[in-house]
């Protein structure tokens, strides 16, 4: 029952997302204190609940995916009405907490209800620009962690930590696309390689991700401070990066991996932004 709960949550896209709230908050305050756990906490509850929902939501279609089908509403693990209830119960929680915070923050939770649960999934089966305001969702857990911070909406840091996150959440949702598009045109759903082909949807994927990473470092001109050895790292961290993505989509066709580094590089990334931005040396 454990592990179907865990399942039902997407526990490590949920704290992927939490990471991004907890980066930004250290990165404005310089400190981790009982404040940040408060916020990390309602962050990763709330998005526990938009993904128990999202699921509940999106429960016959993942019946017909082989990538999805094994998730517990499909295979019978739980039943729709329970998940349901959970996914009320926790997105309610969330909000409470959200709104103790701060009305910045939980408005900030109603918003990425909506564009995920409200507009990203009902677009899907209609449109392949879904995945807009699904990359919109990204967007707003580093608000939330900012602004709880005493943070200003307006700071170009923060514009510089949602501007990157919404853009790598794109190409990340593509490569899933091109290893199973045969999945999302079986499902129903409409994908952008319909227009460009598999071929050319991978050198596109590239090319985005090669000028988000070049983007990732230059933190320093939207007023972010790292330490000078983690700001060296992040650097060969970037380019190290590139490469073995290059090798995996290109050379290996090993698109799962691909997609993994992909997630792995992005997270270590907010992890050195904010180790790099505490007043003490690593």
């Amino acid at each position: 029952m454990t592990l179907t709960f865990l399942r039902l949550i997407k526990y490590k896209l949920s704290l992927a997302v939490t990471l991004t709230c907890l980066s930004a908050y250290i990165i404005h305050s310089k400190e981790a204190d009982l404040l940040l756990l408060l916020t990390v906490t309602a962050v990763f509850v709330l998005a526990c609940g938009l993904s128990v929902l999202n699921q509940y939501q999106e429960r016959r279609s993942d019946a017909l995916m082989q990538r999805t089908s094994s998730r517990p509403l499909p295979q019978g693990a739980i039943s729709p009405v329970s998940a349901l209830f959970i996914s009320i119960l926790l997105i309610i929680i969330g909000l409470t907490i959200l709104l103790y915070l701060s009305l910045t923050a939980f408005f900030s939770g109603i918003l990425a209800l909506l564009l995920y649960n409200g507009l990203y999934t009902r677009l899907k089966p209609i449109s392949y620009l879904a995945i807009i305001p699904g990359a919109l969702v990204g967007t707003i857990p580093p608000v939330i962690g900012w602004t709880v911070s005493g943070g200003s909406l307006t700071d170009p840091a923060l514009v510089y930590l949602s501007f990157l996150i919404f853009m790598w959440q794109i190409p990340h949702f593509w490569i899933l696309l091109v290893r199973f598009h045969k999945d999302y045109r079986e499902a129903g759903y409409p994908t952008i390689i319909q227009k460009t082909g598999e071929s050319q949807l991978k050198r596109i994927v590239f090319i985005w991700v090669s000028l988000s990473s070049l983007f990732a470092i230059t933190y320093s001109f939207f007023n972010i401070k790292i330490i000078l050895i983690v700001s060296y790292i992040i650097i060969i961290l970037v380019i190290t990066f590139v490469i073995v993505f290059f090798y995996l989509l290109f050379r290996k066709s090993d698109l799962m991996r691909a997609f993994i580094i992909s997630n792995v590089f992005i997270t270590i990334l907010y992890i050195l932004f904010a180790l790099g931005s505490l007043p003490y040396k690593i």
